[in-house]
């Protein structure tokens, strides 16, 4: 008869994946096993209490690895790919737009984690809820990392040991990185509720940031220099309040006329009140939130305007008081896809689709998926779901492009000598050779495979196009397989950009967005603006055309020309460069700025 594997479901585990294969055998079990007994060891307890709580270093989750270290856990296979599991999350974390919400789930056989990319403002305070339903008491790590550069994640703000809340006052603008993993062999489902707040209180008392009406930042003087806070208007003898503990200090100056210093001793910075009409505070007083410092006024160079206050905060520096100020995000609403397909396989339906970056609409696509392609679904959020490829890309789909894979495309006949996968690589193992003809359903495909289901349940995968025929006696088409999202290039088309010596192929595209750079303007800006791509050129960057000619940028993480009425040149995405040719083996250098 055949040779083949029988202990791999649908719906069980983790699929294999090259080049670390992991098919549940009974040896994968056996050493889940030797490493849950030694876990138990290294608690001296039943199993009703958390191994997270019995450790005390840095952070929980360092704490951990240090124990698993001390143990000898660290050198088992399961205890390498947790912590690898953890540090790779870090490295494909997935754009998350705040306020969010996702529902996920962690195979608790499977060591797993996740991570989410945050662009976070100073002065907003990031609050996290985190809900983890398991079958067996356990705790999942929360950390929050900063992304400096090409440097490593800094880590700085981590749940504690009995929390499920984690608040952080964001004290720099830039991206931030939150990771979510559970203990070794603890697993269930899982809700993480992102959102930023204010963080400081308003300064006049029942107004909010709908009476500012001029911002940081604005030109003063006609130009000779910047508004460095917020004007809130208000009635004449309005009081205006300390929104911090510390101490006021009362003066007078040309521009602010009557002011108010407040000191906050705790954070090292200053809160600047100006225009008041009269102070509530004589000299200099130690004061506390809520307590009234002054009332609004014209005084200063304010004389000719309706009465406001104008609010700075200083900090080495003047900085922007909106952030700290602004509403509190709401509360995100619950997913809009079911949570029933968590942890099971699904299908592309009958149309290809993007696989995108995060899950908002605007999110930039990562690659697009062919109908029939097969994913596991991770997560859900909003109205789509995270899925993982059996390459181990992540990204979103809409919920209404998938289908459930239990159900079979088709029925096939595989000939004697067909040979069977156990992942859809030609490197993959084998698991199993026919040695006769046999009947098997294709549940769907991926890149030049398609995962087969034989008459015993099990699956496995099998090249495409195998050394099959179908049940009718015809001959198979071959497997849908993956179309990228930039067209093909045409090498007998060629143009060479003025001026240099760097070839380009002539092609035309759209791309929506261009990662690679923390400054948030920029990232906006791309999210707004699709760029029609002319060319790629020889060294690995697309030709592109930004629709607004008068739009300036100059050195986005790449290069540009200046985008005056004419095109510029932009660094290629990773996901497209592997299509691009040197010509004549040749690297041209970057042509110049011009």
């Amino acid at each position: 008869m055949f040779l083949v594997r029988r202990d791999w479901k649908l719906g069980d585990g983790e699929w294999g994946q090259h080049p670390k294969p992991r098919l549940p055998t009974a040896n994968h079990y056996s050493r889940i096993f030797a490493v849950a007994a030694a876990l138990l060891a290294i608690a001296g307890c039943g199993e009703d209490t958390p191994l997270g709580d019995l450790f005390h270093h840095e952070s929980p989750y360092e704490e951990y690895v240090a124990t698993l270290d001390r143990n000898g856990l660290d050198e088992t296979a399961l205890g390498q790919d947790w912590i690898r599991a953890g540090e790779q999350a870090l490295t494909r974390a997935v754009s998350a737009r705040l306020p969010f919400r996702e529902t996920g789930y962690f195979p608790p056989e499977t060591p797993a984690a996740v991570a989410y990319r945050l662009e976070l403002r100073r002065g907003r305070t990031l609050a996290i809820d985190i809900g983890f339903d398991t079958a067996r008491p356990g705790r999942i790590f929360v950390d929050l990392f900063i992304q400096r550069d090409t440097n490593p994640p800094e880590r700085v703000a981590s749940l504690g040991k009995e929390d499920s809340a984690l608040s952080y006052d964001v004290r720099r603008d830039g991206t931030y990185l939150l990771r979510l993993q559970p203990e070794l062999l603890r697993g269930g489902r899982w809700t993480v509720v992102e959102r930023t707040l204010a963080s400081l209180g308003f300064p006049v008392p029942g107004l909010g940031v709908q009476a500012v009406r001029s911002r940081f930042g604005a030109e003063r003087d006609a130009g000779r220099r910047s508004h460095q806070g917020l004007d809130i208007f208000a009635p004449r003898g309005t009081p205006v309040i300390a929104i911090v503990d510390g101490y006021a200090r009362a003066s007078t100056n040309q521009l602010g006329g009557n002011v108010i210093w407040l000191n906050d001793a705790s954070r090292g910075r200053t809160f600047y009140y100006a225009h008041l009409d009269r102070w509530a505070v004589d000299g200099g007083a130690d004061v506390q939130v809520g307590d009234t410092l002054g009332f609004i006024g014209t005084t200063g160079n304010a004389r000719t305007t309706p009465p406001h206050l104008h609010f700075g905060i200083y900090d080495g520096g003047p900085i922007d008081p909106l952030p700290f100020l602004a509403p509190d995000d709401s509360v995100p609403p619950p997913v809009g896809a079911t949570t029933a397909r968590l942890n099971q396989w699904v299908r592309i339906g009958t149309r290809r689709t993007d696989l995108r970056s995060g899950a908002h609409p605007e999110a930039f696509p990562i690659d697009v998926l062919a109908p029939g392609w097969l994913a596991r679904v991770r997560a859900t959020a909003q109205r789509t779901y995270r899925v993982e490829l059996p390459d181990q890309s992540t990204g979103y789909v809409d919920a209404a492009a998938i289908t459930g894979a239990d159900r079979a495309l088709t029925r096939i006949e595989l000939d004697s000598g067909t040979v069977l996968r156990e992942s859809p690589a030609e490197s993959a193992p084998a698991v199993a050779v026919l040695d006769t003809k046999l009947g098997a359903e294709v549940l769907g495909t991926f890149s030049n495979f398609a995962l087969l289901r034989l008459p015993d349940a099990t699956l496995a995968w099998g090249a495409s196009p195998p050394a099959a025929v179908s049940s009718r006696g015809a001959r198979p088409q071959g497997w849908p397989q993956i179309t990228t999202a930039f067209p093909p290039l045409d090498a007998t088309k060629l143009i060479r950009r003025p001026g240099t010596n760097v070839v380009m192929y002539r092609t035309a595209a759209i791309l929506e967005f261009v990662d690679g750079t923390s400054d948030v303007a920029k990232r906006r800006f791309f999210a707004r603006n699709k760029m029609t791509v002319l060319g790629v050129t020889s060294d690995g960057e697309f030709f592109v055309r930004i629709p607004d000619p008068g739009t300036s940028i100059v050195g986005f993480d790449a290069y540009f020309d200046s985008l005056q009425s004419k095109p510029g040149i932009l660094r290629a995405l990773p996901v497209f460069q592997s299509g691009i040719t040197p010509i004549n083996g040749a690297r041209p250098a970057r042509p110049p700025l011009t």
